[in-house]
C-alpha cells in the first residue's frame, strides 16, 4: 500500500466517522481511486495542482459533463483539506490546487426520430436496454450501473432504484417498452446487476454518430446521456402531463429544477407554434 493510499483510507475513515453517507463515502473513494490511478499519485508530493488539471483533463476525454468534474474537483480539495488540517501537508498547498472545470455546458432534448433511430441503431447489441432504461425510466448513469435484477419487478410494473443522487431509494414505474426490455435470463441471480457490461461514453458517441444524433447542434447544446432525462422531461410536460409528475418521475426535490433544467425550449416553441396554427385553422 502507499502512502497515498494509507492516507485516502485514513480520510475515509474519518469521513465514515462525521457521519457521511455511505454513497458520499463511496464517491469520494472512486474519486481518490482515479486520482491515483489516472494520475500516477503514490505520495503527497504527487498531490499537486498540475495532477489536479491532468485528472480533470482526463476526465473530459472521457466525455464527463463539467458538473461532474467539478463535483470530483471538490472531492481532492476537501482530501486536501483534511491533509492540511491533520499537518501532512501545508494550508499553501490547498490553494495551489485551485483548479475548475468549464461551466456546466447546456444540453438538448432529442428528437422522436433521435429516439427511434438510436433504439434501432443499438438494436440486438443489448446496448438499446441501456439506452431504454435510460430514457423510459429517466435513470442516470450511475443508477444503471448499479440497477440489479432484484429491483426490476415486472409482477408490480416497478423499478426500485438504490443509491441515488439524493442517498435514497425511489421507486419508479416500469412502462411497457421498458418492461419487455428487461427480461432477466434464466438462472440469472437477483443480485446480478442488469448492465454487467456499462455503456461507456465512448461506446455512446459512437452509437449516436450510428444513429444520426449529432454530438453538438447550432445552438451549442450537448447531446449526451443525460439528455435522455431532459428529452422524458420535456416530452412529459409539452404533452399534457403536469409538472409535478415530471418532477416525481425525475426524482427531483424541487420542481424549479424540472422545470429550469429539464425542459428544452426548442420543444416549447414547437408547440406554440402547433397551437396557433390549430387557432389559425378554427377562424380561418
Amino acid at each position: 500500500m502507499t502512502p497515498y493510499q494509507k492516507l485516502t483510507a485514513e480520510y475515509l475513515a474519518w469521513c465514515e466517522r462525521r457521519k457521511h453517507s455511505r454513497l458520499g463515502v463511496s464517491n469520494k473513494e472512486l474519486v481518490l481511486t482515479r486520482f491515483a490511478k489516472w494520475c500516477g499519485v503514490k505520495t503527497l508530493k504527487d498531490v499537486t495542482s498540475a495532477n489536479l488539471r491532468k485528472l480533470m483533463e482526463h476526465c473530459q476525454d472521457q466525455g464527463f459533463s463539467a458538473a461532474t468534474i467539478n463535483g470530483q474537483r471538490k472531492t481532492i480539495l476537501a482530501f486536501v483539506a483534511w491533509l492540511a488540517e491533520e499537518e501532512h501537508i501545508e494550508n499553501a498547498n490547498v490553494r495551489a490546487a485551485r483548479v475548475r472545470a468549464d461551466p456546466v455546458r447546456p444540453r438538448r432534448a432529442l428528437s422522436i426520430d433521435e429516439v427511434q433511430r438510436l433504439f434501432q441503431a443499438t438494436a440486438g447489441t443489448g446496448r438499446d436496454r441501456w439506452y431504454k432504461a435510460a430514457f423510459f425510466a429517466g435513470l442516470r448513469r450511475g443508477e444503471l450501473t448499479r440497477l440489479r435484477w432484484g429491483d426490476v419487478d415486472p409482477a408490480s410494473n416497478v423499478l426500485r432504484v438504490r443509491n441515488t443522487k439524493a442517498a435514497r431509494e425511489d421507486v419508479v414505474p416500469l412502462v411497457s417498452h421498458l418492461k419487455r426490455a428487461l427480461q432477466q435470463p434464466a438462472n440469472t441471480p437477483n443480485y446480478a446487476p442488469v448492465f454487467p457490461n456499462p455503456v461507456s461514453n465512448e461506446q455512446r458517441r459512437r452509437d449516436y454518430r450510428a444513429a444520426g444524433i449529432p454530438r453538438k447542434d447550432g445552438m451549442g447544446r450537448w447531446a449526451d446521456l443525460h439528455a435522455m432525462r431532459k428529452t422524458l422531461c420535456s416530452w412529459c410536460v409539452l404533452n399534457g402531463v403536469s409538472p409535478a409528475i415530471a418532477q416525481r418521475l425525475l426524482r427531483h426535490r424541487n420542481i424549479q429544477t424540472t422545470m429550469q433544467f429539464y425542459v428544452d425550449a426548442g420543444y416549447g416553441q414547437e408547440k406554440e407554434r402547433e397551437a396557433l396554427e390549430m387557432i389559425g385553422g378554427l377562424v380561418g
